[in-house]
């Protein structure tokens, strides 16, 4: 239906503008240059993603709930809020969403010559606890969205 359709495509926007925004304020010729005010850059980019979360949700919400996140689509479909089958067609959409992000930011950006910051940003973070990290990310994202929705 129509409305189904609008739906897929608020999830797909939501995420690629989250992606977009979240990634693509993370440049790293920006970084290299920032020297001493790294810590107001970083201040920065969490209002921004937190802003754009939260303008994608108020776009998005009325015609698809505003998930734009495959977390928080499995979070209502364990909530029984949504069903299995729009659970799965929320997070493909939103899978495809991001990819096209990352796609538009990696056509878009210039990587010759930019400092590798890898080593120096995830020294001494296993896999193990990167994998912890992102659970308890993820649990305190459900849970503020709990919280907001309830």
């Amino acid at each position: 239906s129509e409305d189904g359709l609008r739906a897929l495509f608020a999830e797909c926007f939501g995420t690629f503008m989250l992606v977009l925004i979240a990634s693509g304020g993370i440049n790293p010729r920006v970084i290299g240059q920032l020297k001493d005010n790294a810590p107001l850059f970083n201040l920065s980019i969490a209002v921004g993603v937190g802003m754009t979360i939260g303008l994608m949700v108020y776009v998005c919400v009325e015609t698809s709930g505003g998930h734009i996140n495959p977390s928080i689509s499995v979070m209502f479909f364990l909530d029984t809020q949504v069903s299995f089958i729009k659970m799965v067609a929320y997070i493909v959409v939103q899978y495809i969403g991001a990819f096209v992000a990352a796609g538009v930011l990696w056509g878009i950006g210039d990587y010759e010559g930019i400092v590798d910051y890898t080593a120096t940003t995830f020294e001494g973070f296993s896999v193990w606890r990167a994998l912890a990290f992102e659970i308890f990310g993820q649990w305190l994202f459900i849970l503020v969205t709990l919280a907001a929705v309830d």
